[in-house]
């Protein structure tokens, strides 16, 4: 079992998981058309773009699709690029903090219902659009 968790431990570390593939490995370009990462590259990211806007010209995708999709596929790239770059992890700005100086603090026990209190003494005094806290109180969680 030793031997087990230390290479567990190490392929952790390098940031892989079971299978010792990392965990960017989708969201890295590939000139694969049967691949889902077919998408990164160039002409993959300009293709989808176009044919996304074709369907929702056709009125086959929603209107916006492939806005959302380029996004997403930003968001994506950045991750990845981020993690090469030695960035912090990704879903760090989520994790809660008992620092009341952050915007990491709303996500921790106090702050959300501290939020969600304000929220709704600001609904009541019409500073705030009605349904803001339960919107908010959504997106928490």
């Amino acid at each position: 079992t030793q031997i087990l968790l230390q290479s567990g431990g190490m392929g952790l570390a390098r940031g892989h998981h079971r299978g010792g593939k990392p965990w960017m490995l989708p969201l890295m370009p590939s000139w694969n058309p049967f691949t889902q990462r077919f998408q990164f590259n160039r002409f993959g990211l300009a293709l989808t773009k176009y044919s996304l806007k074709v369907m929702e010209f056709l009125r086959l995708a929603p209107a916006g699709t492939s806005r959302t999709q380029i996004l997403l596929q930003s968001g994506g790239m950045g991750l990845a690029r981020g993690h090469h770059r030695g960035g912090k992890p990704w879903m760090l700005p989520l994790m809660p903090s008992w620092n009341p100086f952050t915007q990491r603090f709303q996500f921790n026990r106090f702050g959300l219902a501290l939020t969600k209190y304000s929220l709704k003494v600001m609904e009541f005094l019409r500073l705030a659009p009605a349904g803001t806290s339960r919107t908010q109180i959504l997106l928490q969680s």
